[in-house]
């Protein structure tokens, strides 16, 4: 059973990730400039946030790490492929610690997590913040902290994993033992499906956008492929 207001979350995360990269494609072909990143910033922290609340979910449904076990090797694989096709076709910034990464290695250490008292929580995903404010300059630990390292899409556990924190402290507080603490529930099918799919548009929306923008006559630089 999905609760549709979080598919419908998703989904209204799903559409601005869309509008932004949209804009991104159009500013970042004419300048090279990545436009209000902080807007990016906030649509990718919605996601985690939502993310964490299914995973707290999910956990009380099945009292099982299978399903989030599954759904972690699920990302896994399509972080693998994002980060190959992006070295294949990119010339610069391939992606090597995306939000699909992210996830991928969240979901995994969120299973201790799970099992952690409200404050405990809490406070780890505070000290999370905290200590993305330390400094880093080894690159193999960019998938950890925060570098100079410049990609298209980049999302280190620190402190992005003090999001998906929240989002299950949020959870315990809004869905009790993965139920519902209220009776009222939003439903428009539109946005479940788009909601219900959102890794599917994550794969085909910027192909598509760049499409579009190539057939409106926006200029492509393909100085940016290979």
């Amino acid at each position: 059973m999905r609760y549709s207001e979080l598919d419908i979350g998703r989904s209204i995360a799903v559409i601005a990730m869309i509008a932004y990269h949209a804009l991104f494609d159009i500013t970042y072909f004419k300048t090279g400039q990545a436009p209000a990143v902080v807007v990016a910033f906030a649509i990718a922290g919605s996601f985690m946030f939502i993310s964490g609340i299914c995973t707290h979910i999910s956990w009380h449904r099945y009292r099982s790490i299978k399903p989030i076990v599954w759904r972690s090797a699920k990302l896994a694989a399509a972080a693998g492929i994002i980060t190959a096709l992006s070295f294949l076709l990119l010339r610069g910034g391939w992606i090597i610690f995306g939000i699909l990464h992210f996830f991928a290695l969240a979901g995994v250490l969120a299973i201790p997590l799970l099992r952690l008292r409200g404050g405990a929580l809490a406070l780890i995903a505070m000290s999370c913040f905290a200590l993305a404010t330390v400094g880093n300059t080894n690159p193999y630990l960019l998938w950890l902290l925060p570098t100079s390292f410049a990609t298209f899409d980049y999302f280190p556990l620190l402190p992005w994993l003090g999001v998906y924190a929240f989002g299950i402290y949020f959870g315990r507080l809004i869905y009790p033992d993965g139920e519902r603490s209220f009776k009222w529930q939003l439903k428009f099918g539109p946005l479940e499906w788009v909601g219900r799919h959102s890794l599917l548009i994550y794969f085909m929306h910027q192909p598509i956008i760049i499409a579009v923008l190539w057939f409106l006559g926006f200029g492509v630089p393909m100085d940016i492929l290979r």
